[in-house]
């Protein structure tokens, strides 16, 4: 699908729509057709939702990476030589034979590029004037080489009062509804006469199994779940898969669920053979992401995906946001993903009552545990140690430096020196959470 290109909106006439606990979603009633994404610096583990502190930058830098990463796979010369990267030779051979002949990888992404719901960045409407106007300067030179995607201009320079926001299209989305006597989600048939829906789905990817992954705690509980996902053998810790597997979650319920594919089915509601289409896409864009991060010595190990469904087109689009939110991403053992921040968090106390107040929340037929957890067991996360902040402040930053290959945030540290800083910092702030 083709961008509709720049619309010049006053973005101090944007309509709050959405406020999440880690971004911001905005309306125009001079577009109908669009929403524009306002990433936050504010981060949730664990589904808690917004966290007692603000990370440096994120916000940017996650619009930036999700940017690039969309026009990266929007553009088909991207997909022509995917099949030759050095990156695949991990995986099995044949299962990369059949992906490349498939007629979805031939006949749409080699040929058309991948679809997203990705429109531009756009100027925005969160102060932050001098640091925007520096980071402006280097997406102007980063996004430049990549113009002529779609014979689109993807920007437009902020006010000097500004902050940068994702124009996207906009989707319809069909909350379900908690039935309180069951404690099951009831989810209605999907209104057609909507342009776009979302389709109420997480489509999980893995290459592999690393600590604190949700596949190695589903695997101790059920063994035979690798069977499930098409795997020979019980997989090994840092042990990459021969393919990678695909997982469906629940997107819209208060916390993930994980369904089997019949379930995925029932819930995505889509055409006949388009949730095959989904499949194949999802296998696709996994492969495609892995040598997109590999290429900067970065490994991919695992993430998520979303799509909308154009009711009018028939055709799937990527959507929300690709990044480190929704990856797992490692650099010589170090995660580049919220998986370091869960890390800091696991030893603590607040950590271990989560489980307890999410059961007490089902036998109660209530949604927020959250709430539970704070009114009852009287637990809350605490801020990050000094420590742990200044390297939370520098992690976005320096991953959209490393991805796009251009210095973005200036005042960051390389790729190896926050390595470095977290190598020597990471056992003293675990030994002081531990002590706390």
């Amino acid at each position: 699908m083709k961008s509709t290109g720049h619309l010049d909106i006053d973005a101090s006439s944007l309509e709050l729509k959405y406020a999440g606990s880690v971004k911001n979603v905005f309306a125009s009633s001079a577009d109908i057709d669009s929403l524009w994404f306002s990433f936050t610096d504010q981060y949730s583990v664990f589904d808690w939702g917004k966290m007692p502190d603000l990370i440096a930058n994120k916000g940017s830098a996650l619009a930036i990476i999700g940017a690039f990463v969309f026009q990266k796979l929007a553009d088909p010369k991207f997909w022509q030589k995917l099949p030759a990267s050095q990156y695949l030779k991990k995986f099995d051979s044949q299962y990369l034979e059949k992906r490349f002949s498939h007629p979805i990888f031939r006949g749409k992404l080699q040929k058309q590029g991948l679809s997203s719901h990705f429109l531009e960045l756009d100027k925005g409407i969160i102060t932050n004037g001098n640091e925007t106007q520096k980071i402006w300067k280097e997406l102007e030179s980063l996004f430049s080489l990549q113009k002529d995607f779609h014979n689109q201009k993807y920007l437009q320079a902020p006010d000097p009062n500004s902050h940068l926001l994702m124009r996207v299209f906009k989707a319809q989305v069909d909350w379900p509804k908690l039935d309180l006597e069951t404690n099951k989600y009831i989810y209605s048939a999907v209104d057609t006469s909507h342009k776009r829906r979302l389709v109420p789905l997480e489509v999980v990817f893995r290459f592999g199994m690393v600590e604190g992954s949700s596949l190695k705690r589903k695997l101790d509980e059920t063994p035979n779940y690798a069977s499930v996902l098409g795997l020979k053998t019980l997989p090994k810790i840092n042990e990459w898969f021969s393919q990678p597997v695909i997982e469906f979650f629940t997107k819209l319920e208060s916390k993930d669920r994980l369904l089997t594919n019949d379930e995925a089915v029932r819930l995505a509601q889509l055409p006949e053979t388009q949730f095959e289409s989904l499949l194949e896409l999802a296998k696709d864009i996994a492969l495609a992401l892995h040598v997109l991060f590999a290429e900067q010595h970065l490994e991919l190990w695992d993430g998520k995906l979303e799509f909308i469904f154009d009711n009018q087109s028939g055709e799937l689009l990527l959507a929300d946001s690709i990044g480190p939110d929704e990856l797992r991403v490692l650099y010589k053992g170090v995660h580049f993903s919220k998986e370091l921040l869960r890390q800091y968090y696991r030893p603590s106390a607040w950590y271990q009552s989560l489980s307890k107040a999410q059961k007490l929340a089902a036998q109660k037929g209530k949604e927020g545990w959250q709430d539970i957890c704070r009114d009852e067991l009287n637990q809350s996360p605490e801020k990050l140690s000094p420590t742990v902040k200044k390297i939370a402040d520098q992690l976005y930053g320096v991953l959209a430096n490393k991805l796009t290959g251009c210095s973005v945030f200036s005042n960051h540290p390389s790729l190896e020196e926050f390595i470095e800083a977290v190598n020597q910092n990471f056992s003293d702030f675990k030994k002081e959470q531990v002590n706390a």
